[in-house]
């Protein structure tokens, strides 16, 4: 018997332990994605799962509207949208904490052509 609680023992605190391992690196996950940017848009912008207009508009969060501020990670080149009188064939991925890829074109946000991201904070391929 004192075994079995023994065993038990140690099994919970090595439990514990790795808890505390995974929380650590959670933080450290958080911690290393301090690069998001905020981005707004000056017009409503459909927000689609992929760079280009032929892709599905996003279903839990299909409409920035304009005047909105969003988080975003990067920028990436694709499909060239022309509206309103601006042509750019940027867009921006944005980040709602789901890791669902959600990308708006940069034609509707505030700023120069990436939105106001640095110009090297290119998508990963």
């Amino acid at each position: 018997m004192r075994i079995a609680k023994t065993a038990i023992a140690v099994g919970l605190a090595t439990g514990v332990l790795l808890g505390g391992a995974a929380q650590a690196q959670a933080q450290d996950e958080v911690a290393a994605k301090s690069w998001f940017y905020r981005v707004t848009t000056w017009h409503d912008a459909t927000v689609r799962s992929c760079p280009a207009t032929a892709c599905a508009v996003d279903q839990e969060f299909p409409l920035m509207a304009a005047g909105k501020t969003n988080t975003a990670s990067c920028w990436l080149h694709g499909e060239t949208v022309t509206d309103l009188g601006y042509t750019n064939d940027v867009w921006v991925k944005l980040e709602r904490g789901d890791n669902v890829a959600k990308y708006v074109s940069a034609v509707y946000l505030v700023g120069d052509e990436y939105g106001n991201i640095p110009a090297d904070s290119v998508c990963a391929p």
